[in-house]
């Protein structure tokens, strides 16, 4: 067959530089066979793992250049790693998240007892009137059973007793009042001693 016909009877037309784009060879039946990394009738677009170049080299694959955990940019460049994954090759845990998956080392309603949310390094960042590591605990200032009591035992409770879960004070031994602010009968001073 002369140069750009293709078949059994050379009667098909196709040029691999110009049918093709250079990007694939002519079939017998005239149609494009694409070279790896391309697409397209014409062998004129990326097949879905390359990007730029083609079939010059493979870029960026979901796959392997990414390891499953991210996808390619729109540019094919670099990986756009998935939620909990960081890294060139999106095969490192991110701030917060571990094991084999990178799932969230946190959940806020069972690490958290739902009375805070996870932070970015893992911990617990405890709402308004809760305390401690999983936020169990109500605040110094902060009693009942949801923590949404205010009772300052400096201030509410004279510095002479503590704070009940309703918000009343429990008054130190020597001490009475609503304020633990007096003295109990028998006891005297400023320390209210028997």
């Amino acid at each position: 067959c002369e140069i750009g016909l293709v078949g059994d009877e050379c009667d098909k037309v196709c040029d691999a530089e110009t049918t093709c784009n250079n990007n694939g060879r002519c079939g017998m039946d005239g149609e494009c066979l694409c070279y790896p990394g391309y697409a397209g009738e014409h062998c004129e677009l990326c097949d879905s793992d390359n990007y730029g170049s083609c079939g010059e080299e493979v870029l960026c694959t979901s796959e392997g250049t990414c390891n499953g955990n991210g996808r390619c940019s729109g540019e094919g460049m670099e990986c756009v790693c998935y939620e909990g994954f960081v890294g060139e090759g999106c095969n490192t845990c991110a701030d917060g998240f571990e094991g084999p998956m990178c799932e969230a080392s946190c959940d806020p309603l069972v690490d958290c007892g739902g009375n805070g949310k996870c932070g970015a390094d893992g911990q617990c960042e405890c709402f308004e009137g809760f305390s401690g590591d999983k936020c169990d605990m109500c605040s110094s200032n902060s009693v009942g059973g949801i923590c949404e009591i205010e009772c300052d035992a400096t201030e509410t409770c004279s510095a002479n007793g503590r704070c009940t879960p309703d918000g009343s004070c429990e008054c130190f031994e020597g001490f009475v009042g609503e304020g633990c602010q007096s003295c109990a009968d028998g006891h005297e001073g400023p320390m209210c001693e028997a």
